[in-house]
């Protein structure tokens, strides 16, 4: 799974208001184990704002790491 489409199932979580560890399942794709235990993190500090935490989650590490794959693309 490609990482923009990590990115379009994670909002869809977060509209849906599903549980935040179906978009964790989402992150472990990436490999990447500090986005996947500061995922973990957000939602265990802040398990009432958890689709706030996982806009923010998005918004802060998958986008970036989207745009810097895009970059590597195109050098």
């Amino acid at each position: 799974m490609g990482i923009e489409n990590i990115v379009k199932e994670a909002r869809a979580i977060a509209r849906r208001r599903l549980s935040g560890h179906l978009l964790l399942v989402a992150l472990q794709c990436l490999n990447d184990a500090d986005i996947v235990s500061m995922a973990e993190r957000r939602l265990t500090e802040d398990p009432l704002g958890r689709v706030e935490a996982l806009r923010v989650l998005v918004m802060l590490c998958i986008e970036p790491q989207m745009a810097k794959s895009g970059e590597d693309k195109l050098e």
